[in-house]
């Protein structure tokens, strides 16, 4: 099916999606680690392509994260969802590549 190397390639791209969502969002690195492998394998159950499934993973788990997956900024500030006080300014409008 897999070989090791293109599995090696995937979680690769998978961190990397992991990542950048968690600078984009400003959520805890091990919080959006833990919603991206959920919501990976829910969506790996069913996949007849697996070209997509970070694709998808990662739209799904920012959108989680922006709708109350963490705690929502007040209406009105930049786009970010902050874990805890002091956590690092996400940068505005990144796109996840993968």
């Amino acid at each position: 099916m897999f070989s090791a190397f293109e599995r090696g390639k995937e979680a690769a791209r998978n961190e990397r999606a992991v990542s950048l969502l968690s600078d984009r969002t400003g959520a805890p690195l091990a919080e959006v680690r833990t919603l991206f492998a959920q919501e990976f394998s829910r969506l790996e159950l069913r996949a007849k392509v697996r070209s997509y499934l970070a694709v998808l993973a990662s739209s799904n788990v920012l959108a989680k994260l922006r709708h109350g997956g963490i705690r929502a900024v007040e209406p009105g500030a930049p786009d970010a969802i902050s874990a805890k006080a002091g956590a690092a300014a996400p940068r505005p409008h990144a796109h996840v590549v993968v």
